[in-house]
């Protein structure tokens, strides 16, 4: 019988730390599956002054994920990380009894560097984050609009038409594919 180098034993080891990690994430995905099916959305038990449309804060969110979770053999942990200035960075951790982890840091701009814009940011991230892993719905769905300008932007409409610089002068003249040009 021929004895395995220490080489050989160390790829051995990873090629089973690999197919135990890629086990065990199935077995994550799986328990995370059954877990989203066991799962409601979270009431909408708050209003935003500022949009005047309802979310739902974290402990709602909280208790719609915790048991479903839990009875799944997942636990979402979460903690303030160092960031950048003048933003908040949240580590989530999606952990599941085998072993295996989903771990995704998040961060966002703080508008003022105090103890209370700190803490609502934590609070806003954890909230998103959650109920993205989990796909629980925590908010009205506004199609985007909150997220853009409070005007429509009006495209204008598109032409066969463009305009056409001349030697980099400021001189332009409208040129449509049709017309044929006779300087060069």
């Amino acid at each position: 019988m021929s004895q395995m180098s220490d080489l050989d034993i160390d790829r051995q080891l990873i090629e089973n730390v690999k197919e135990q990690t890629k086990m065990n994430k199935s077995e994550l995905y799986k328990a995370l599956a059954k877990a989203q099916g066991e799962m409601k959305n979270a009431d909408l038990n708050k209003v935003n002054p500022h949009f005047k449309s309802k979310y739902a804060d974290l402990a709602s969110v909280m208790s719609v994920v915790k048991k479903p979770l839990a009875d799944n053999g997942l636990a979402i942990i979460q903690m303030p990380i160092r960031s950048e200035p003048g933003t908040c960075a949240v580590r989530t951790i999606l952990a599941h009894e085998s072993g295996a982890e989903i771990v995704e840091d998040y961060s966002m701009p703080v508008a003022k560097e105090t103890a209370h814009a700190f803490g609502s940011v934590i609070s806003y991230i954890r909230r998103y984050v959650i109920s993205s892993i989990c796909c629980v719905v925590a908010d009205e769905d506004d199609d985007g609009n909150s997220a853009v300008a409070s005007e429509p932007i009006r495209k204008k409409p598109v032409t066969d038409s463009f305009m056409e610089l001349k030697n980099g002068t400021k001189n332009a003249r409208m040129v449509r594919p049709s017309q044929k040009t006779t300087d060069g």
